[in-house]
């Protein structure tokens, strides 16, 4: 009980702090304008970029948990909704897309002064990392089906689609990630593979700390009957 209570603080901890983070850098991008690879944008032209969608969706996730974190703590028992677990998931693998796609790639076309700079810092470095500890570690209990790992290429895989056709089809948008060399649709399909990547990446940890915290309910979802087969080895051992 004492072991979950801390988890469940630390949890709420982490996931107010992604929360307030991402309103504070949200509002500056929105007022003061944020570097989308080509120019400075804001107002409401920011929420066209997919490290300040993520990061808005990552804010939703982290504050529903801390709905069911701040049950726990009050009840000290555990309260999990497997939505809210599964929402977290998502949006923790998208985020660690943006940060990987910021280091690996924009960083070195734009510069990493700019691709980390003012905002940047929080979209596409800080706010990742700190879903990743929370979702992997703190929240290392919470049920969710790792067979379902590829959901975690739903926001990019949709938000690719509009940018393809927002940009290389009618092009009404800025083309801010330069997809219109011919190149969008290999792109697209690269950053896909590497966002299911990351998923399994992502649940293989999850999954491994749940065994450390919580080795009873590590496997629930992998099956039954490799319990069932546990407790039968079990019994004919002590018979």
């Amino acid at each position: 009980m004492k072991k979950l209570k801390v988890l469940n603080v630390l949890s709420l901890i982490f996931n107010l702090l992604i929360a307030a983070l991402t309103v504070l850098a949200v509002t500056e991008a929105v007022k003061n304008g944020v570097w989308d690879g080509e120019t400075t944008v804001r107002g409401g032209e920011v929420f066209k970029l997919l490290n300040v969608d993520i990061n808005v969706f990552l804010a939703t996730s982290a504050l529903l948990i801390v709905v069911t974190d701040i049950v726990s703590i009050a009840t000290g028992i555990e309260k999990k909704i497997k939505f809210f677990t599964a929402f977290k998931f998502i949006t923790t693998a998208s985020s660690l897309l943006a940060m990987l796609s910021a280091v690996c790639f924009f960083g070195f076309v734009t510069g990493f002064n700019r691709i980390f700079g003012g905002t940047n810092i929080i979209f596409n470095l800080v706010n990742p990392i700190l879903a990743l500890i929370s979702y992997c570690l703190f929240e290392s209990i919470d049920r969710f089906d790792p067979k379902k790992f590829y959901t975690g290429v739903f926001p990019p895989f949709i938000y690719g689609l509009v940018y393809l056709y927002m940009n290389v089809v009618i092009k009404l948008w800025n083309d801010f990630y330069g997809l219109r060399g011919g190149n969008g649709v290999v792109l697209f399909i690269v950053f896909i593979v590497i966002s299911l990547i990351i998923s399994l990446v992502i649940t293989c940890l999850h999954e491994s700390f749940k065994r450390i915290f919580d080795p009873d309910t590590a496997f629930v979802y992998l099956g039954e009957n490799n319990k069932d087969k546990k407790e039968v080895v079990t019994d004919e051992t002590r018979k």
